[in-house]
């Protein structure tokens, strides 16, 4: 990017928790959460009030914008949802040429947003260690992200410095831990991409009960990669359907949002996974 750019990052395309946040030149001008503004938890929609507000803060107008940066890849995400099939290097030479024009979920309302502004398309895991690395205070670190999913990716590992990032292993397909902890937040009761901090929240008042109901579900391999053993999507019916899975292993039945929280529900948040 040259020094004089103005950049208007976009996120949230997997839809929750969309944002936006302007840079100008090096400088990171503003950051907003489009939540703040519809007083919609975790709102997936389109940030324009995020963008909004960012566009105030740096008082510059949309048509100023040189370029528009997504936290995710729309063509491998697209791809990866229609075949099931984690991508190779073709979709990766698509994926660094993707044109403005693709349409993304949110790609054809910032194209009307910003008309003079080259679009990209940043690896989804890639934005959340850069995130978490550029308001350290290291010169250089090892990085491990593991998610729900980015793309077709459910962890990736590497090191990162100022100059460049280098990936050295990624674990494919969406079926990983990021998955398990959305499927068991589920089975007790709650809303998923947004309430898994509850389950993090009870469990330190249970007792790990169910470690071995639970390892039912899941393999490990010599990476120390979770890999469910049924191939369940992020799509609701697919995760729905798993819960079943859950309350097969536990015992108990899927928990319903007014029914009772029990010790039972709690020593399943806790479960105590033991690592190798």
């Amino acid at each position: 990017m040259p020094k004089n750019a103005v950049i208007m990052g976009i996120g949230g395309y997997l839809g929750h928790d969309a944002n936006a946040a302007l840079m100008i030149g090096p400088n990171l001008i503003s950051s907003s959460q489009e939540e703040r503004f519809t007083r919609k938890k975790h709102d997936g929609a389109f940030p324009s009030f995020a963008i909004e507000d960012c566009l105030a803060a740096g008082k510059i107008d949309a048509s100023e914008v040189t370029d528009v940066v997504f936290a995710e890849k729309s063509l491998q995400s697209h791809l990866f949802d229609i075949t099931g099939q984690p991508g190779g290097k073709l979709t990766r030479w698509l994926g660094r040429w993707l044109p403005g024009s693709w349409p993304g979920l949110f790609s054809r309302p910032a194209r009307q947003l910003f008309p003079n502004a080259k679009f990209h398309y940043a690896w989804h895991h890639l934005t959340h260690v850069a995130g978490a690395f550029h308001t350290s205070p290291f010169e250089s670190a090892a990085f491990l992200c593991v998610d729900g999913k980015g793309e077709d990716y459910s962890a990736s590992a590497g090191i990162i410095d100022d100059q460049q990032v280098t990936i050295q292993y990624e674990q494919p397909y969406e079926n990983g831990l990021g998955m398990l902890y959305t499927l068991v937040t589920e089975y007790l009761g709650f809303h998923s991409f947004g309430s898994e901090y509850k389950v993090m929240g009870l469990a330190p008042y249970g007792r790990p009960v169910f470690v071995e109901h639970l390892e039912r579900l899941f393999a490990t391999d010599d990476r120390g990669g979770l890999r469910l053993k049924a191939p369940i999507r992020f799509s609701w019916e697919s995760r729905r359907a798993a819960w079943s899975k859950v309350a097969e292993a536990t015992g108990l039945p899927v928990r319903q949002p007014k029914d009772e929280l029990t010790s039972d529900h709690i020593n399943i948040a806790r479960r105590g996974l033991r690592l190798p």
